[in-house]
Parts: structure tokens; C-alpha cells; sequence
């Protein structure tokens, strides 16, 4: 359960689960060596950023900025990731591989969608113990977003017209689905039952009414693109903003529950400043926003920064 908004020059994310991996934060120098199954050793282009697993030394991560200022985000996929084997003339990245190469490689999202337009990602497993996950990822910059979704048929990639990203469905039953609320506004409801009789709203916000409140994937969608497209920025800026955006999908602990019954939480919220190269945080438990930027990177090495 993730939910990942693209406005403007900022990306705010929610990691949802009822587990922590020992999320870190990293920075990578300009020329940190990446090597790929597939595709042999790449040096990255620019410093990276971005929330990680690291194993054995490697990080693995969950989403990034560049200090071009792109931004990859990878979401859980589940029931329609799928991935494949190497195939002869693709561009062949595992699942854990795509963030790295994204950010390794790309000076903004055009450029991406060029470097990607032979993607194939593949079925290959970092370890014995880190198999594959399913996953689907949104690439952004101050221009737009995309979605990258491996399906059945090969590897989709299109614009995202909305910004938003959660987890399965595919992005296109979700931009369905927006059709339910388009009606949907911030204000006062018009009286269209009784036209002749005065009925008087007993409340604010009954313009919203149908907006959905759970914490399943679709119903975060349609609240997360609602919310961003009426949010004002107040006084308090653009990264308090973000953050009271993704509050409205974050996840109490309890409030959902896994498979097996262990509660959910929000892990983390990030909001990423693409322009000032600027990560910000906060965690379940510590509700002050944190930030690490690019202007505390060395030159020489990986700095990992605990969350």
C-alpha cells in the first residue's frame, strides 16, 4: 500500500506495510558504479538520492531523485506484474535494477521515456532471500509523470495525465474510475432535488460527498487526486502542502490489515523538491519534518543517513 502525488516541482510519497526493512536514506556521488545483470556496469550521470534497502553493500531502492531533477518511484504491483527473461535487442533490468538506471542515466522524464522505449524487465532475483517483487513504478519531473507497468502483454509505458500513482490495478482502471467523482467539488452543493424549497446545508465540504474513505488502492487514488487538485498553498508553503496532501492518504496503524493480519501503517511520507534537490520526512513515529539535500554530499563516496 503506497501512494505517490507528482505536483509541480514536488513528489510526496507514503510507503504503507506492516513491516519496516530498515529504510535508509542514501546519497550517490556523481559516477557511483552500478553493475546490472544484464547490462554490464553503468556510472551514474548524477548524484542520486532517494529511500533504500541496502544489501550487501547494494542499494535497492524504493524511490529517488536525480540532481537533474528526476524523481522514480517504485509501488507495490501485485495479481499484474510481470516480469520476464532476458530477451535478445530489450533494454533486460531486473525489477530492482530500474530506479538505478532511471536515475543513473536520465536528465528529465522525455529523456527517459526515450532510454526506456525497449524495456523489458526481467524475472531475475537480487538473492536467494530478495526474490522479485511486483511492482510498477510512476517517473516524474517539473514537466509531468509516466507510469512504467510490466503486463502480461510486455511493458507499458504512458503519460500520467493526473499525477497520481497507488498500487493495482493498472493506471487505466484507475483514470476509469476518476469518472465516479468529476462531480465532486470543495464548495456547497446546489439544491437540484427541490429547486422551489430551501434546504440549507447542515455542513461544510458537502460538495464532497461520495469521495471515498477507505485505504483501499482505488478509493486512495480517486482521494489523493481530488485532494491535490483542490489543495491551496497556504502560508506554511509548497512542502507543508504536499505533506497535508499525503496526510489524507496516510494510513493509521490498525486501519488496515495484511493478509495475515498484522496492522498497517504509514512508514514513512517523503516529499522530494526536484528543483532544489531536496529530500524532506517524516516517520510513524516522529511527526517533524526532517530534511537531507544534495549540498551535504561528498564527492567521493555513498553517505546513508538513517530515517
Amino acid at each position: 500500500m503506497c501512494t505517490v502525488v507528482a505536483k509541480g516541482n514536488y513528489i510526496g510519497r507514503t510507503l504503507d506495510y506492516e513491516c519496516s526493512f530498515g529504510e535508509q536514506l542514501v546519497i550517490l556521488p556523481k559516477g557511483y558504479l552500478f553493475g546490472l545483470i544484464h547490462e554490464g556496469e553503468i556510472r551514474s550521470k548524477h548524484r542520486i538520492m532517494g529511500i533504500c534497502h541496502i544489501a550487501e553493500g547494494v542499494p535497492l531502492f524504493y524511490e529517488g531523485i536525480n540532481d537533474s531533477g528526476v524523481g522514480a518511484y517504485a509501488l507495490n504491483f501485485p495479481r499484474y506484474a510481470c516480469y520476464n527473461k532476458a530477451r535478445e535487442g530489450k533494454l533486460n533490468l531486473a525489477s530492482f535494477e530500474v530506479i538505478s538506471y532511471i536515475l543513473s542515466l536520465a536528465s528529465s522524464l522525455e529523456g527517459a521515456l526515450k532510454m526506456l522505449s525497449a524495456l523489458n524487465i526481467t524475472n531475475d532475483s537480487f538473492s536467494d532471500s530478495l526474490p522479485p517483487t511486483p511492482m510498477h513504478w510512476l517517473i516524474a519531473d517539473t514537466e509531468g509523470s509516466a507510469v512504467i507497468e510490466p503486463l502480461t502483454g510486455g511493458v507499458k509505458i504512458c503519460k500520467n495525465p493526473v499525477g497520481v500513482l497507488t498500487n493495482s490495478p493498472p493506471l487505466d482502471y484507475h483514470l476509469t474510475r476518476l469518472s465516479e467523482i468529476i462531480s465532486l467539488h470543495p464548495g456547497t452543493p446546489e439544491n437540484r432535488l427541490f429547486k422551489n424549497e430551501k434546504q440549507p446545508p447542515y455542513s461544510r465540504g458537502m460538495g464532497a460527498i461520495g469521495l471515498p474513505g477507505d485505504f483501499s488502492s482505488v478509493s486512495r487514488f480517486l482521494r489523493a487526486a481530488f485532494v491535490k487538485n483542490n489543495t491551496v498553498t497556504s502560508d506554511e508553503g509548497e512542502i507543508e502542502s504536499l505533506f497535508h496532501i499525503m496526510d489524507s492518504v496516510a494510513v493509521p496503524l490498525g486501519c488496515s490489515l495484511s493478509e495475515s493480519g498484522e496492522p498497517v501503517s504509514t512508514i514513512y511520507t517523503s516529499v522530494s523538491d526536484l528543483d532544489r534537490g531536496t529530500y524532506y520526512y517524516t516517520t510513524y513515529k516522529s511527526r517533524e519534518i526532517k530534511s537531507i539535500s544534495f549540498d551535504m554530499s561528498l564527492n567521493d563516496r555513498m553517505q546513508v543517513f538513517d530515517i
